[in-house]
């Protein structure tokens, strides 16, 4: 009889320390989360040179569009655009044409016009925001509707709520990416992820750099041969994004134009192409297109790798960048 009822005085504890362990475990997971997201938001946005410009982007455009006596440029675009464009040297390039300005970098690595536009929508497209030109400076198939997007910073920096049912309409179609545009939106930690995992994975894995740059290269030529093989069997590319672009662009008020950028052209290629249909929207809506694919002199000492320039490539792509502005 008493061990019996010992056997159940044990179980009736055991059954009311379960749910007070519950509650323990939960507490500690949401203290742990939580403090988590506050290391991400206060140290590893600090630290990430990306996420630390994309916080400062507000009172950059703010700035540029309050320089006075100077036509306020804005140049969008992705690391190409970060490391060949030089700010400086195309107001001096402007400069010498006469034409005064003042320009600014407003760029995301990796990102193409699914972000260009909302980087415009988020920084521009209000009044007391208007430059007096912003320029989409491009390469390969940036401008085309299907490349992948990065939606943890898209939902961080560069959209609001405001812009979740164009998002969720056009851009994010399936459950599992529109779940991960939520989260994002709420936690930094959860938006961060790809970037916690590059900064601890170097740490942890010999050589995860060199191998991570390798990967990119091979990106870059797989992009390069689907390229090859539509222009072999070409499907027609969509320009969707980039018209929605334009029509905030023209709603605002704003002037737009678009560079085509100079990427390596060595061992008998040559510059990829431009699509048809892209320069026949460009040209139906008015809107200007300079064609830098190829810029006298930029040869391939003047490349760090088959996109990006070195500072003296820079220096003279942004030359040359400034001078077709000006005409």
């Amino acid at each position: 009889m008493s061990s019996s009822t010992s056997s159940s005085d044990r179980a009736s504890d055991r059954a009311r320390w379960v749910p007070l362990l519950s509650r323990k475990v939960w507490l500690g997971l949401l203290v742990f989360l939580g403090a988590l997201e506050i290391f991400t938001r206060v140290s590893l946005y600090d630290r990430s040179k990306d996420f630390r410009r994309f916080g400062g982007y507000p009172a950059k455009a703010a700035a540029l569009v309050a320089t006075p006596n100077a036509q306020r440029i804005a140049f969008i675009g992705n690391s190409a655009t970060d490391r060949g464009v030089d700010p400086r040297v195309v107001e001096v390039a402007l400069a010498r044409n006469g034409r005064p300005a003042a320009a600014e970098l407003f760029v995301a690595d990796q990102s193409r016009i699914d972000t260009w536009r909302f980087i415009f929508e988020r920084y521009f497209a209000r009044p007391e925001r208007n430059p007096d030109l912003v320029v989409v400076s491009f390469y390969e198939n940036d401008l085309e509707d299907g490349n992948p997007i990065e939606i943890g910073r898209l939902a961080q920096f560069f959209t609001s709520i405001g812009d979740w049912p164009e998002l969720f309409r056009v851009n994010l179609r399936t459950l599992d990416d529109r779940a991960s545009f939520v989260i994002s939106s709420f936690s930094a930690t959860y938006a961060a992820s790809d970037r916690i995992r590059e900064r601890i994975l170097p740490a942890l894995v010999p050589g995860f750099r060199d191998h991570s740059e390798r990967i990119n290269e091979i990106i870059f030529q797989h992009e390069q041969q689907r390229g090859r093989r539509r222009a072999e069997a070409p499907a027609r590319p969509r320009f969707a994004a980039v018209e929605r672009l334009l029509d905030r662009a023209a709603e605002r008020g704003v002037k737009l134009c678009v560079v085509a950028y100079p990427t390596l052209v060595a061992g008998g290629r040559s510059p990829y192409d431009l699509a048809p249909e892209l320069r026949e929207l460009l040209a139906r809506r008015g809107i200007p297109l300079i064609d830098l694919r190829s810029v006298p002199g930029l040869g391939p000492e003047f490349y760090a790798d088959e996109v990006h320039l070195t500072e003296a490539g820079r220096a003279r792509y942004s030359a040359a960048l400034g001078e077709a502005l000006a005409r």
